[in-house]
């Protein structure tokens, strides 16, 4: 069965009859800033390029990611989204025994389940990853594990000299290290967080991007891996199908990585509208949320239909009961900018004070 993402305003517009226009959606995760200026301004000149073919190498865009990142362009493979390249991981690496700790993200299991690899959980103690215990819960079997730092839902984040004892371990154990920073850019300092630093030195490692989210683009699609893992990506290259990426999101991504403005802009509002917002769930009784380095709040409450509450005020929300390790009543919140987060904590407020 195919678990439920948010961000499905049109589902929801349908069943709430509603304009999707007036739904505020805290469902997913994306930049309130938008698209950016150089984009908007950027965009209507793009679309001559749809006549061609794209270029099957995107040499263009892998030479802003690999300056972006500072990784070479070789251990750079392209997707349509970071979803995209989980699924060709999942098919190419092959690995026979998944670990992934509980709750996360729900596409791992999906991915890697289509190619018959037999997936374990383990379980977070109060949504926190403690590698020590996860190392232990290791059985002989295991050849893989991922990790989505920081976690979606939970906004947790594992610092890097605990990582980098699993990373010690896992190459000594010949498991593959899969490091998911979907939202490593919304962390305080991300250079500090991220584990990009040990692709050279660990072939094992694999690390994956978005650009979705911090850039608002989830409609255009576009993610990548990062890995020194040769083999792998020459499997993907040789194997995979031609032309994954458009045109337009191959500009796209060229042109938001090279986008510092926007970049500084949303990395001081994020830590600032962050604490805010978690402060203003923290006051109101019956909600508890836990502190997150994402562009979201995971939170607790005492009931378990808040998110149809919210939903009588033209509001989405993400209602976590379908990952795995989590029951009713764990919900999940996006930052957003200033206006709708007030509005929410309104709205909240006024639900829990009629129950």
């Amino acid at each position: 069965m195919i678990k439920k993402h948010g961000g499905n305003v049109y589902k929801f517009a349908k069943e709430h009859q509603v304009n999707v226009e007036d739904i505020i959606d805290f469902s997913a995760n994306i930049n309130p800033f938008g698209l950016s200026d150089v984009i908007k301004e950027a965009i209507p000149s793009m679309f001559e390029k749809v006549l061609n073919y794209p270029d099957p190498n995107y040499t263009d865009l892998k030479d802003v990611i690999s300056s972006f990142e500072g990784i070479p362009e070789e251990q750079i493979i392209l997707g349509n989204g970071a979803i995209e390249c989980i699924f060709l991981l999942a098919e190419h690496l092959k690995a026979k025994h998944l670990i992934i700790p509980v709750p996360t993200f729900v596409e791992y299991e999906r991915a890697f389940s289509k190619y018959q690899t037999e997936i374990s959980y383990y379980k977070m103690s109060d949504m926190i990853l403690d590698i020590d215990c996860l190392i232990e819960s290791f059985s002989d079997q295991v050849d893989a594990v991922i990790i989505c730092n920081p976690n979606n839902p939970t906004g947790a984040l594992v610092e890097r000299t605990a990582l980098e004892k699993l990373l010690n371990y896992t190459k000594e154990h010949q498991i593959a290290l899969i490091m998911d920073e979907a939202f490593i850019d919304f962390t305080d300092d991300e250079d500090k967080n991220t584990m990009k630093t040990y692709i050279d030195s660990y072939s094992n490692l694999i690390i994956l991007k978005s650009l979705t989210k911090f850039f608002a683009i989830p409609g255009l699609r576009l993610g990548y891996l990062m890995t020194g893992h040769k083999e792998l990506i020459e499997s993907i290259n040789n194997n995979r199908m031609p032309w994954s990426i458009n045109s337009i999101a191959s500009q796209v991504g060229e042109l938001v990585l090279k986008d510092d403005l926007y970049i500084q802009k949303t990395k001081e509002w994020i830590v600032k509208e962050r604490q805010w917002f978690y402060n203003q769930l923290s006051s109101i009784d019956g909600i508890y949320p836990y502190t997150s380095q994402g562009n979201y709040i995971f939170f607790k409450t005492d009931g378990s239909d808040l998110d149809k509450q919210l939903a009588k005020y033209s509001i989405m929300i993400r209602n976590c009961n379908n990952y795995e390790g989590l029951s009713e009543g764990y919900f999940r919140v996006a930052i957003k900018d200033r206006n709708s987060n007030l509005k929410l904590i309104s709205c909240i407020k006024e639900i829990l004070w009629k129950s």
